[in-house]
């Protein structure tokens, strides 16, 4: 969930309704935390960390990673996590790293899971799992493919499952705003997953 670049400056009970209503359904639900690569300050990432937990009861943080030098900020990724660990219910915040891409080993020890791919069709073309992530189960991966019409949809979910990404959201919506609405094709995508 992202409501306002992260949890807002007031909580809003309109989404509060929703998250719960989705938590009840076995949605697993993670509020967008902004880090501007590692460069934020601590206190507001706490700050925003508290919020979703307070307000929303989200079963964890969206962290992302874009941008961020891998050696000099995993540490500091590191140290956000463990924070959302420490205001968790349960003491075990599910982390998803956006932005992380297949270059940075060091980011699956901080992400439960790492979105390695972001964009059009061509992004999945330039996934080449490492060894080391090869070595790590397909759910910790995952990609968000925009602009796949239906004759490109299951072509597309294909190419992440070759690529070792095991959670794959693919639309035919495009930038700026992908995420707005479902795909035309959504019963079809579905359907294509379901047991």
């Amino acid at each position: 969930m992202n409501l306002d670049d992260g949890p807002g400056a007031t909580k809003d009970n309109t989404w509060a309704a929703a998250i719960a209503a989705a938590r009840a359904e076995g949605v697993v639900v993670v509020g967008y935390v902004a880090t501007s690569g590692g460069t934020r300050d601590s206190d507001d990432v706490e700050r925003d960390i508290g919020r979703w937990t307070a307000w929303f009861d989200v079963d964890g943080v969206g962290f992302d990673v874009a941008g961020a030098d891998c050696a000099g900020t995993n540490t500091w990724y590191a140290a956000q996590a463990a924070l959302a660990d420490s205001k968790d219910a349960g003491g075990d915040a599910f982390v998803v790293l956006t932005g992380a891409g297949t270059a940075c080993e060091g980011w699956a020890a901080v992400g439960d899971v790492l979105v390695v791919a972001e964009g059009g069709a061509s992004v999945l073309a330039a996934v080449s799992p490492p060894a080391w992530m090869q070595a790590l189960p397909p759910q910790r991966f995952a990609a968000f493919v925009t602009g796949i019409s239906a004759d490109e949809r299951a072509a597309s979910m294909q190419a992440a499952s070759d690529a070792g990404i095991g959670t794959v959201y693919v639309t035919d919506d495009v930038e700026p705003a992908p995420f707005d609405t479902l795909p035309t094709y959504w019963a079809a995508e579905i359907e294509s997953i379901a047991p």
